[in-house]
């Protein structure tokens, strides 16, 4: 699986570097907060008024990634009832691939730049107020499937892929400041994960999760 990661980033204090035979070749995975967001107790991004980008980082990833792909994050928002983006791939011609949530619901957006962007696929019950998820999403290029807690909660039957996007930029938060919570445990692959290796990864979350203090 580690073969297929086109980028990393665990917390600010992990090493999140992939080596020259990655996809992408060597790469040091940073992300730049903008706004008001900060780096947080857990060295994780702690977005509110703001959001986190990879920089140029983001040309290598999105050349990276074709038909499949699979997003993998530890997602904690701050309301239930908030929307506003979580993770934004954007590419030339203001093309964007976006989850969004809306308010409990998990959303795909894909188009232009807003507000041409379509619903093109929705998963209900998703978020809580400050409740950690751990979330992995993968394409196939036929269809979208969603892992939450190591979860299978169901396809949803969408062509889509990312091929030939350019110019390729990724943001963790919502550019219009709507969005509030806190990300974590991010990677992206150009592939679609196996189960078993979902499942490990959740468990991974839920034990380091399960040995921290609570924020206040």
């Amino acid at each position: 699986v580690r073969e297929n990661l086109v980028f990393v980033w665990q917390n600010r204090q992990a090493d999140n570097q992939l080596d020259e035979t990655s996809p992408v070749g060597f790469m040091q995975g940073n992300v730049e907060a903008r706004g008001r967001s900060i780096y947080g107790r857990f060295m994780d991004m702690v977005i509110d008024r703001g959001w986190f980008e990879t920089g140029v980082a983001g040309e290598k990833i999105m050349q990276a990634i074709s038909g499949q792909f699979s997003l993998e994050m530890l997602v904690t928002p701050a309301h239930k009832d908030q929307s506003g983006g979580v993770v934004a791939l954007s590419g030339d011609g203001n093309r964007t691939f976006k989850l969004f949530q809306n308010g409990p619901d998990l959303q795909v957006l894909a188009g232009q730049a807003a507000p041409e962007e379509e619903v093109i696929a929705v998963w209900e019950g998703v978020f809580g107020q400050n409740q950690a998820v751990h979330l992995i999403f993968t394409a196939d290029g036929a269809g979208f499937d969603l892992y939450i807690n190591g979860q299978h909660l169901g396809r949803r039957n969408v062509a889509f892929n990312l091929s030939g996007w350019e110019q390729g930029k990724v943001h963790f938060g919502d550019l219009n400041l709507a969005w509030k919570g806190r990300i974590e445990g991010t990677a992206i692959y150009n592939s679609v994960l196996p189960v078993n290796t979902i499942e490990d990864h959740a468990e991974y979350f839920k034990t380091e999760l399960a040995g921290r203090r609570p924020v206040p």
